[in-house]
């Protein structure tokens, strides 16, 4: 609240992305105004401008970033983009950023008989009484405008249980959820989003994900992305809910374990996912469209980032721990003067210096770019850009042994970005290294392997 000038409470009513004056992908946000909490916006709508997004057959995502849909709603903290910015394409207009990136959205998601309000760190049960005091708002002040989703009384679905307990997510891997009352029309399932820990934020499946829809059976691909366009959220280790084209909902009494997820991306046209429509062993080096000449990847460190001996010297570990662990042709090549992570077909390690700053609170973000190719048997999205990009001024610990109470650990943090450019998506284990946060102190440097 104190760090963003407007604070409304909205719903994203229309998205569209493009190219910014910069060559990156962007993605604007049209959000209608419900209430306004802090500031005054000029009108009961407003423009939210993000990085990412898919134009054509060229896609970019960015991990720990926040990404926005139609229907998205909930809380959102904001400050006005800059004037010069490239997303703007030269167009004097009034455009928003939501401050601290994921942290500044607290979405709004409903539930069987109530909507509750989630953020990364945070479960607010009650939006009228939990989450509204916080904001300023007292109870009564604000009515409720998201209506919880009612719980019907008869015919209801009935989960009995899910086969299998142990699943990967984003490689065509079948979930069979047996019970009755599903209905005969299909509806969604809804896993715990590993992107945000899990717990109670959740996050759907697309419709191309299912693959039979009964009303006693309901098998689907496990997925690592959510429905298009903007493909929000990574199936996580947690309980399976079926909400039926009624919206009648139930959740498994069993839990299911996400092992780990492999990023995927689906075309606006053909509904095709990245890894799914051509899907190859976890780590092979054939998966990758390979951008050097070498038939790899060659990342180049910037002359501010080579300056720092020791997080050049910890990042060079990380790298070779996972080339050790999976052959994957990730290597170090010249230093470079490059300072910004553009879509350029060049591969790059930097601190966040200006302009292209971390949103604040996040470590380090990883920004993968990917083109459709159609060489295949089925249209496939391959990696052609890998950047990375750390925090500069934050308590780092440069130690490979040992981990330091109240900094953060470099080591670990490296080696979970490169997990990302391996494909790596989230998952709700707190002790793997590919879980969406860490605490200061918290060491996770073991590369697990699952057959």
């Amino acid at each position: 609240m104190a760090n963003a000038k407007l604070v409304i409470e909205g719903e994203v009513v229309a998205s569209n992305s493009y190219y910014g004056n910069d060559r990156n992908i962007y993605s604007s946000h049209l959000v209608r105004i419900d209430k306004v909490m802090r500031g005054q916006p000029a009108s009961d709508t407003l423009e939210i401008i993000l990085r990412g997004g898919t134009v054509g057959s060229t896609s970019t995502r960015i991990t720990h970033y926040l990404s926005l849909g139609p229907k998205s709603s909930g809380v959102f903290f904001l400050n006005p983009l800059g004037t010069q910015h490239p997303a703007k394409l030269g167009r004097e207009r009034l455009a928003y950023d939501v401050y601290s990136g994921l942290q500044g959205f607290i979405a709004y998601r409903a539930q069987p008989g109530r909507t509750v309000a989630a953020e990364p760190f945070h479960l607010y049960k009650s939006i009228e009484f939990d989450l509204y005091p916080l904001l300023g708002w007292t109870s009564g002040a604000a009515p409720v405008k998201h209506q919880p989703v009612p719980i019907r009384t008869q015919g209801s679905p009935i989960i009995d249980s899910i086969r299998p307990l142990e699943v990967t997510a984003g490689t065509r891997t079948t979930l069979s959820i047996y019970g009755h009352g599903f209905q005969n029309t299909v509806g969604s399932v809804i896993f715990a989003d590993a992107d945000y820990g899990g717990g109670n934020n959740l996050m759907a499946c697309d419709s191309t994900d299912v693959q039979e829809w009964s009303d006693t059976l309901v098998k689907l691909w496990v997925p690592s992305a959510g429905p298009l366009p903007f493909l929000e959220g990574t199936a996580g280790t947690g309980p399976v809910t079926i909400q039926t084209s009624l919206s009648d909902s139930a959740t498994s009494l069993d839990t299911l374990r996400v092992l780990f997820g492999i990023g995927n991306d689906r075309n606006i046209d053909t509904l095709l996912p990245l890894g799914v429509s051509r899907f190859v062993g976890l780590f092979d080096q054939d998966s990758y469209l390979a951008n050097d000449t070498s038939g790899g990847y060659t990342f180049h460190l910037t002359n501010a980032f080579s300056g720092t001996d020791t997080a050049e010297a910890v990042f060079r570990q990380a790298l070779r721990k996972w080339r050790c662990a999976t052959g994957v042709n990730f290597k170090i090549g010249s230093d470079t003067s490059t300072n910004v992570a553009n879509d350029d077909f060049f591969n790059i390690v930097r601190w966040d210096d200006q302009p292209d700053t971390l949103p604040t609170g996040v470590l380090a973000l990883t920004t993968v770019s990917s083109r459709a190719c159609n060489d295949f048997a089925e249209q496939a999205f391959l990696i052609t850009d890998i950047d990375f990009t750390f925090g500069r001024n934050l308590p780092w610990n440069f130690d490979t042994t040992a981990n330091v109470p109240s900094k953060v650990d470099f080591y670990s943090v490296a080696l979970h970005e490169i997990g990302h450019a391996h494909g790596l998506n989230h998952v709700n284990d707190n002790a793997d290294l590919m879980n969406y946060n860490l605490a200061l102190g918290q060491r996770n440097v073991v590369l697990t392997t699952h057959a």
